[in-house]
């Protein structure tokens, strides 16, 4: 009975153990997460990006344009 239950004992110390490595484990997967979840929540939406690149472009229509006037009237 002894002996039985001194394999027990070890058992659950390897158990213990191993359960305390995976929460360690799953730790990092949380912070992992969480700083990826931060990431996305920052990112520009696709509406954002697209109406950066169009107003861009008529700012530079409208710089050209205004370059052009002026050069053309000397």
């Amino acid at each position: 009975m002894d002996a039985s239950l001194q394999r027990l004992e070890d058992a659950f110390v390897r158990v213990d153990t191993l359960l305390t490595s995976i929460d360690d484990g799953m730790r990092k997967v949380e912070i992992d997460l969480a700083e990826i979840s931060g990431r996305l929540t920052h990112l520009p939406t696709t509406w954002a990006m697209a109406t950066t690149m169009v107003g861009g472009q008529i700012a530079l229509a409208g710089l050209l344009f205004a370059i052009l006037r002026i050069a053309g009237t000397h």
